[in-house]
């Protein structure tokens, strides 16, 4: 029960920080950019999480055994999967997208609205690929099992992520590739791009430090400390994904504790440290709290610059 208090009190100071994003963004959706709409997926796939997660510690299995696997089980650990991969995606997006801005080498395509549709088309082929990528494995999850060595406990659909690829192989690749490999690549250009963006901004601090310009250096500050809060948790993911990776074998339940400790958090910690880090969604925010807002200051399209 200390487990459910836990991701109820994670998801409770999570959620609101998505919706606020989602609420913020939608404002004024007939001028959102590319990065608004990135923003609003984002933002789901992170509430997708959260929610999916408190499932998985909810739903009992089958008689309170481990196998075999029940449907609701396979659609909460489903959801869970999606939105936490979705949700390190579009991050990564974000960054690229904002990398290509600093080093002036945007296109077209990252200053399209919702009147093109190619930027639904991008977020629609992420989301199929990404539900591509994690369905086989939950097909393959095996429901002809009736015990387990720790059948004599009461099993919820979490406790399947633990123990689904010790015994099937072809679970066990598929984890390997899809879990493993694919997710350290993600979370490898993540970093490199969040890296290039702080090195990027730190040498426009110093310009806008000799010219004078207050306001710009203080906006250039906060975006610098958004990058600098995203580059931090990814370093406590690489380091909870090295440990997870040794002690898999060796030491499973602080294994399984440290794989948790990244992905359960950042879709709680995220929405905080990308929506009050750049000055638009501070305007944003502020706008909310203050109802009329002029329309000369209706700027809240979310750009990526």
């Amino acid at each position: 029960m200390e487990i459910l208090e836990m991701y109820v009190f994670l998801a409770a100071v999570g959620l609101p920080g998505n919706l606020i994003m989602i609420y913020i963004t939608a404002k004024d959706i007939e001028k959102i950019t590319t990065a608004g709409l990135l923003i609003m997926h984002f933002s789901f796939a992170n509430m997708m999480h959260l929610v999916a997660r408190i499932l998985t510690l909810v739903i009992p299995k089958q008689g309170g055994i481990c196998y075999p696997v029940t449907g609701p089980c396979k659609v909460a650990l489903f959801t869970l999967f999606c939105g936490r991969r979705v949700s390190m995606l579009l991050t990564l997006l974000l960054g690229v997208f904002r990398l290509m801005r600093l080093i002036n080498r945007t296109r077209k395509i990252i200053n399209i609205t919702p009147r093109n549709k190619c930027t639904h088309v991008l977020l629609l082929l992420l989301w199929i690929a990404v539900v591509c990528l994690w369905l086989p494995y939950i097909l393959l999850i095996p429901a002809h099992r009736t015990s387990h060595p720790n059948s004599t406990e009461t099993c919820t659909c979490s406790i399947l992520i633990s123990f689904t690829d010790e015994n099937d192989y072809v679970i066990k690749l598929f984890n390997m590739l899809n879990g493993t490999l694919i997710q350290a690549l993600v979370v490898t250009l993540m970093f490199y791009v969040s890296i290039r963006i702080v090195l990027i901004l730190r040498q426009h601090q110093r310009t806008v430090s000799a010219d004078g310009a207050l306001s710009r250096y203080r906006s250039n500050q906060r975006e610098l400390n958004a990058i600098k809060g995203i580059t931090a948790l990814l370093v406590c993911f690489g380091i909870c994904f090295i440990i997870n990776t040794v002690l898999r074998n060796i030491i499973t339940s602080a294994s399984f504790f440290c794989q948790r400790l990244f992905g359960d958090f950042y879709p709680v910690a995220s929405p905080y440290i990308l929506g009050f880090g750049y000055q638009s969604f501070r305007n944003m925010f502020t706008c909310v709290s203050c109802n009329p807002c002029k329309k000369s200051n209706r700027q809240h399209s979310i750009t990526v610059s």
